[in-house]
């Protein structure tokens, strides 16, 4: 191997070694921000992923070239480790960009989840008016006594679900809006299933 090229080689393998030494102080800190860690772990871990990749794939060519002394080959040799090079400095240059990319306060992040919460509340109060509409459903298809009480059923346990999550919603208790949303959810697929002739017309 030429000492252009060892020498490139052992400087990519010191960035490589210092990224992966950095990898518990980085998640330690970005693990700091609740809702954050998940997206950043997925980067970092994907990056540092391209990074390996683009070493090997450099060693790869080194080894397989460095019995080869003809011009051509050298210079063929030249141009991969220089696209190498390319690839390895965008990474670096993302990581860097991550390394110091702002990360949401706190206080700033509470006021993501009240904004967050605010939506769910408006929408829950709009789909409170829906419910009402759909009992005059009941009214337009011929229901048996039984068809009827499940309808009206259904209807009531969806109002009141939805009195619930607009409750949690409105106090911004943001982690009891994901559950209280399922259940909704849940009864109104209930709904559908039981009486999709309804929904279908």
């Amino acid at each position: 191997m030429h000492s252009h090229a060892r020498r490139a080689w052992e400087r990519e393998k010191k960035i490589a070694s210092r990224i992966m030494q950095n990898n518990g102080k980085f998640k330690r800190m970005i693990f700091k921000r609740k809702g954050l860690s998940r997206w950043y772990s997925r980067l970092f871990s994907m990056l540092c992923f391209l990074v390996i990749a683009s070493l090997a794939s450099t060693s790869c060519t080194s080894s397989a070239n460095k019995d080869h002394k003809a011009l051509s080959e050298n210079s063929e040799k030249a141009s991969k480790h220089a696209l190498s090079n390319q690839a390895l400095q965008k990474i670096m240059n993302e990581l860097n960009d991550l390394f110091f990319e702002q990360i949401p306060t706190e206080l700033e992040l509470d006021r993501l989840r009240s904004r967050y919460a605010l939506r769910i509340a408006e929408n829950t109060t709009q789909s409170l008016s829906t419910i009402e509409e759909m009992l005059q459903l009941e009214k337009k298809f011929e229901l048996s006594q039984a068809e009827s009480q499940r309808f009206r059923e259904l209807t009531k346990q969806l109002q009141s679900q939805a009195q619930a999550l607009e409750r949690v919603a409105m106090a911004g208790q943001t982690e009891a809006i994901s559950p209280a949303l399922g259940h909704l959810i849940g009864i109104c697929n209930t709904c559908h299933q039981e009486f999709h002739q309804i929904y279908s017309e």
